[in-house]
């Protein structure tokens, strides 16, 4: 578990490493201009886009099987069997 756990923490640092760098490379105004971008963004992710998508898809997958009985079978259905 600790090798996966190192693999996280290298991945977060080196891409941390590289976005300072390019920010040094930007000077500070377009650092912040980056920033206060990529913020909005995620917030708007995470606040506006994925619940709208769990709203919209949350009933598609709720009422297919109503609509259509075999609905679970035809997508998740997997047979192991060797014959």
């Amino acid at each position: 578990m600790a090798p996966l756990f190192s693999v996280c923490v290298l991945s977060i640092l080196g891409a941390g490493f590289f976005t300072i760098l390019y920010s040094m490379e930007w000077g500070p105004e377009k650092s912040a201009d980056w920033l206060t971008t990529f913020l909005l963004s995620f917030f708007q992710s995470v606040i506006i886009i994925q619940p709208v998508k769990v709203c919209l898809q949350g009933p598609c997958w709720t009422w297919g099987p109503l609509f259509d009985p075999q609905f679970g079978q035809k997508f998740f259905y997997f047979d192991a069997t060797t014959e």
